[in-house]
């Protein structure tokens, strides 16, 4: 196998050290009058859930998190959830052709797609035959955040070796008169995009609603066939103030994601696929004292999805639930989970079942400035391998501007069923994580975060194509995988309006036994880094917004002879607020890919060149 390939820093990342080394000590010379107090300490207040499913402060979770708030994910003014995760440190977003809405697979640390777990307010979202990690059909304007964790996280959620990133919707309203926003949006090649919500509360019962469309011609010529058609409609009802303290959460959705795409197999053959996703949900919590709370819900997930070679549906239906106690500095979460899943195919008379059940339990216990967190959960899988996921991790506040997190996790993949099907040997994956970081604003007006990580894999899928079956081969479970390497993030304070982020991720794959994929693509090395910068500028009068995205790949992701990394991706922001009798107007305009740049792995999937658009959002 030749040597791999080195990144050419000089060239591709020369614009983001220019900026960064410009901008830095700018901000480093603010006036302390200028700055948010607040920016300069660790903030106690920001709870995150996705830890350990019960809400904790940030500064007591060991585990490597970025959370990303519904003020980011605004500022954006994007179209998909890639388009938001793709700035996230550790996380690779590769879509098929960064289209408007286009399909994507997300890897953290150069995993496996199928090791990321995406749920939706906690309920799995991705494709329930393959764990296909997609998000495209979920729009963006009902998300209020996105939590992601970075690692194996099994001994909270089960099957999720590389990491979970858990999309939380926006609640209902809080007052009789409804609040909530209509936006339009116009673009080249005929792209528009229109969605209104509504919020409001009548006594003790509240709702939120939203509508909205997506449509496009596709925004790179018509040889490649991705115009898009998506329908959205979620809504979320609560009624509060029940017995006990307690609340009852509904919330029901509809997301139909219809486009063109083009063969990879077949050079020039079109065809138009749709996807149906339907869910509904039924959640309840309860507090009947204070030291005491629980969580109750159900949830039931379709999917019918439609091309000319696949046709299939799957449902997926869940009963979850946990009690979560705290006493004085311990907060203990115990928990169970259970869920069954149908996959049928209509070229396979036969339809597939699977069954899976967890029980967890964790607890964080603080003391002094120590925030220790031990975890252990059991899973049972009626078609695969029993296990057990243990894990320990902890925070140490070395000073008021210095925070230390350290842990070792267990993480396992399941096997879907669809993969089953022609690999019934097969078993689950398995890895350990352990992760080191420190996060500082030692250094005046500016906040870092350095995260050393590893993950060792065993038993990880490869091909064997000299097995039966009539895909040509099987999985099998003879491989190993030690993927390791760093974070770094730096963000600073807002100066005269200005403030400035960046990080950079490196993670070396070494495959301890050769990994074949069903390609027949063998894999002894590896390696990928990715960088990120953000100039913002926010005012009352305006607000704007860079962002560049830089790709380096090497085997395992690299793109073939027509495929093309060699550029930065641009994208600027400019938001104009408005007061108009009483109400609040946001115009804005955004250039996509300002500079033409180029990522993609293949011709089919080449990316849009810049393309630009229009809107307007009225906020009542």
């Amino acid at each position: 196998m030749p040597p791999a390939k080195q990144p050419c820093f000089a060239h591709s990342l020369a614009p983001l050290a220019a900026t960064l080394l410009c901008c830095l000590p700018v901000a480093q010379a603010a006036q302390a009058a200028d700055a948010d107090p607040l920016a300069m300490y660790f903030d106690d207040s920001q709870m995150v859930e996705v830890a350990t499913r019960a809400a904790k402060p940030l500064t007591q979770v060991a585990e490597n998190v970025t959370i990303i708030s519904a003020a980011e994910i605004a500022a954006m003014h994007a179209h998909s959830v890639a388009e938001v995760l793709k700035y996230t440190a550790g996380l690779l977003v590769i879509p098929e052709g960064e289209d408007i809405g286009a399909p994507s697979s997300l890897y953290i640390h150069n995993s496996d797609y199928e090791q990321v777990t995406v749920l939706l307010n906690g309920m799995r979202w991705s494709f329930i035959d393959s764990e296909y990690n997609e998000t495209n059909a979920i729009p963006v304007a009902i998300i209020d955040r996105i939590e992601v964790i970075k690692g194996a996280t099994s001994s909270t959620w089960g099957s999720a070796l590389g990491g979970v990133i858990n999309i939380v919707t926006k609640g209902t309203g809080k007052s009789i008169l409804p609040t909530g926003s209509l936006s339009a949006t116009h673009g080249e090649h005929n792209t528009s995009t229109y969605n209104g919500e509504a919020a409001g509360k009548m006594g003790r019962f509240g709702y939120f609603l939203h509508a909205g469309s997506l449509n496009t011609d596709g925004l790179v010529n018509d040889d490649y066939g991705r115009s898009r058609d998506f329908e959205t409609f979620f809504g979320k009802f609560s009624a509060a103030d029940l017995p006990f303290r307690s609340t009852l959460t509904a919330s029901v959705g509809r997301f139909a994601p219809d486009y063109m795409k083009m063969s990879q197999l077949y050079w020039g053959e079109k065809f138009w696929t749709s996807e149906k996703d339907t869910f509904y949900t039924l959640a309840l919590d309860s507090s009947p004292r204070e030291s005491l709370s629980y969580h109750l819900s159900v949830q039931n997930f379709d999917r019918e999805y439609d091309h000319p070679w696949n046709q299939r549906s799957h449902s997926l239906t869940s009963v979850m639930g946990h009690i979560n106690w705290r006493a004085g500095d311990n907060n203990v979460v115990f928990g169970s989970e259970h869920h069954r899943n149908y996959y049928e195919d209509a070229g396979d008379p036969n339809r597939v079942y699977d069954e899976f059940l967890g029980v967890y339990v964790n607890d964080t216990v603080v003391w002094g400035k120590f925030a220790i967190t031990p975890g252990l959960r059991y899973d049972q899988n009626l078609n695969a391998d029993d296990l057990l996921s243990p894990s320990l991790g902890m925070t140490y506040r070395l000073s008021e501007q210095n925070l230390l997190r350290a842990g070792a996790s267990s993480g396992f993949r399941r096997p879907p069923s669809s993969t089953l099907a022609y690999s019934p040997g097969l078993k689950p994956s398995k890895a350990w994580t352990t992760q080191l970081g420190l996060e500082s604003t030692s250094v005046p007006n500016l906040q870092t975060k350095v995260t050393l990580f590893q993950h060792r894999e065993r038993d990880s899928w490869t091909w064997d194509s000299t097995l039966p079956s009539d895909w040509g081969g099987q999985y099998v479970n003879t491989g190993k995988a030690v993927r390791q390497g760093f974070e770094l993030e730096a963000e600073t304070i807002k100066w005269h309006d200005l403030s400035l982020l960046a990080n950079h991720t490196y993670t070396h794959t070494d495959y301890k036994d050769s990994i074949a994929d069903w390609n027949g693509n063998i894999f002894e090395n590896d390696a990928e880094q990715m960088s990120n910068l953000i100039c913002k500028y926010d005012s009352p009068f305006i607000q704007a917004r860079l962002g560049g995205h830089y790709i380096w790949l090497d085997q395992r992701h690299e793109p073939d002879d027509s495929g093309d990394y060699s550029t930065i991706i641009w994208d600027l922001t400019v938001t104009k607020p408005l007061v108009f009798r009483e109400l609040t107007y946001d115009l804005f305009f955004v250039a996509h890919n300002l500079f033409d740049g180029s990522q993609y792995n293949v011709e089919l999937e080449k990316n849009a060149g810049r393309w630009l658009e229009l809107g307007i959002t009225l906020h009542f």
